[in-house]
């Protein structure tokens, strides 16, 4: 069962209902459609956009063809006149009609007679596609008297050419239909698709669709054979009342088609009616002239009816949506200039209401800003002071602690002293008193309290301090919570305590120590080294 006489009968079908009736039935009018159909849409506009390109690559492939019969003899011009009419049917019927005939000649030349009533099949095909139905059955009836007909091949193509000559009429064709279905190869496409046209043609439409179903893997093997089970598929679908899925096939079975390319698609032209039904008049118009300039340029006459009902209906349909756009747009064009004119009118009320409204601004403005200025300078003392009170508050609190520890560490050092001059006498005491432990103890207890102090008060000091060093310079602490002495020297500069001598009394370092420090840190610093220490100094702020 050959693709153009399949999608011939299913065409003049729904063009008909959908003339009739205004819709094929099931469609959801105005609805949106599934997200897959409308990629399929754009695919389609995609392709349309460069069928030209496909066309003029197809011309050359064939052009490339017809200059091998130069160079051929008369045998081998059979075999090549009979691949270009493959390559032209269903694109160029005159063409592929020419080469059928071509390759007749070619065949008598030869005498070979087999491949004589093999063209005369040919022939009797485009003949039915160009809507030469008498000389077409003619030309089949002769070709039965012959003995040529026992030739399997040749009987096939009989049958084929009868019973898709009575499908597309709507007649039943039981009988040819049995004979193509018992004598086809298992397993081959002609009896998957001529099981599918016997069942659909005696309204068996489920079965027909379980036995595409079950086939499609086999006939879906390259773009022509996708573009032809999807068609016969989406008819399935129509027959059943599943317009939205027939809607998706048709789709899917127009972009293989345009892919391929043929001419003489019927997949287009039957999804512009679908879409048409639908209401979407602008894709169904854009489909369908594009369809119908494909199919005068094949040359085929058997779906002229078809396009020739459709096509009036669809027009008018379009020319009276963009009448309606034009007569909008016009009333949109005057109603926008009537309000251009009144908002003209109004902005220049409002011109002279700024006007006045600018002069009292500006003067705002120049206030605002001084208001700004005083308030940022206000925040930023706030914030000085209220950290200077942070500062002061912890020292306070620390001082008084340390006071505290230091008057009871004197009472426990006093009442120590008088044990120890009561039970062991005076040198006992003496020796005591001479011994730096007590001494070294306050003093680390005193770095002690000193760092955890001030890294509560500024916890990343240590991390910030180290940011303006060289990676290879930063210092490391010697364990949590404790500063090491380079590092005290920079906490009391943070503190405010800028003098090294100062710092050195402090630290009980001398003066020369200190200042050995502060310069081999300036050293170390990245970027400018004579911001080093005001950088430290702004460290939490």
């Amino acid at each position: 069962m050959d693709w153009h006489t399949l999608s011939w009968h299913c065409c003049i079908w729904t063009s008909i209902c959908t003339i009739a009736f205004g819709s094929t039935g099931c469609v959801r009018d105005n609805e949106d459609y599934p997200q897959e159909t409308m990629a399929a849409f754009e695919r389609i506009d995609s392709i349309m956009s460069i069928h030209d390109h496909i066309i003029a690559d197809k011309e050359q492939q064939l052009n490339q063809m017809r200059m091998l019969q130069h160079e051929l003899d008369d045998r081998g011009r059979v075999g090549l006149y009979h691949r270009l009419f493959e390559a032209y049917y269903s694109y160029d019927f005159d063409s592929a009609a020419h080469y059928a005939r071509l390759k007749y000649d070619a065949a008598l030349k030869i005498r070979d007679t087999h491949t004589m009533a093999q063209a005369k099949v040919n022939i009797a095909k485009t003949e039915l596609a160009s809507g030469n139905e008498i000389i077409a059955m003619d030309t089949l009836k002769s070709l039965a008297m012959t003995d040529t007909a026992r030739y399997a091949d040749i009987r096939k193509g009989y049958y084929d050419a009868i019973a898709n000559h009575q499908f597309a009429k709507g007649n039943r064709a039981d009988k040819e239909f049995q004979w193509l279905i018992d004598n086809a190869k298992p397993g081959s496409k002609g009896l998957a698709y001529n099981k599918v046209a016997y069942l659909r043609s005696q309204g068996r439409h489920k079965e027909a669709l379980e036995v595409i179903t079950a086939n499609r893997e086999r006939l879906t093997r390259d773009i022509h054979g996708i573009a032809m089970a999807d068609f016969v598929t989406a008819q399935i679908y129509l027959s059943l009342g599943d317009t939205v899925g027939a809607t998706q096939l048709l789709a899917n079975s127009s972009i293989h088609d345009l892919m391929s390319p043929v001419r003489d698609y019927t997949s287009l032209y039957q999804l512009a009616t679908i879409l048409f039904g639908n209401g979407d008049v602008d894709r169904a118009y854009r489909y369908l002239t594009f369809a119908t300039k494909d199919h005068y340029a094949s040359k085929v006459n058997n779906n002229l009816l078809a396009i020739n009902n459709m096509m009036p209906v669809i027009i008018s349909a379009h020319d009276k949506r963009n009448y309606e756009r034009t007569r909008l747009q016009t009333a949109m064009t005057i109603g926008i200039a009537i309000l251009a004119i009144a908002l003209l009118i109004v902005l220049w009320f409002l011109y002279q209401q700024l006007r006045r409204a600018s002069r009292a601004n500006r003067a705002k403005s120049l206030l605002n800003e001084r208001l700004v200025i005083a308030s940022k300078r206000l925040k930023s003392l706030n914030h000085t002071l209220t950290q200077s009170n942070t500062t002061k508050d912890a020292y306070i609190l620390q001082y008084l602690n340390l006071c505290s520890y230091y008057i009871d560490s004197l009472d426990r050092y006093r009442n120590n002293l008088r044990s120890i001059a009561r039970t062991k006498g005076v040198q006992q005491m003496l020796d005591h008193l001479n011994s730096s432990n007590l001494h070294d103890r306050e003093l680390k207890e005193f770095y002690h309290n000193f760092d955890t102090t001030f890294l509560r008060l500024f916890p990343d000091f240590v991390e910030r301090f180290n940011d303006l060093l060289e990676p290879d310079k930063r210092l490391v602490m010697p364990a949590p919570d404790t500063l090491s002495t380079e590092m005290r020297v920079f906490a009391l500069m943070r503190l405010g305590i800028t003098e090294s001598d100062r710092i050195a009394t402090f630290l009980r370092r001398s003066t020369s120590t200190i200042y050995n420090y502060r310069v081999k840190m300036r050293n170390a610093a990245m970027g400018d080294r004579d911001s080093f220490e005001e950088k430290v100094m702004k460290i939490g702020q």
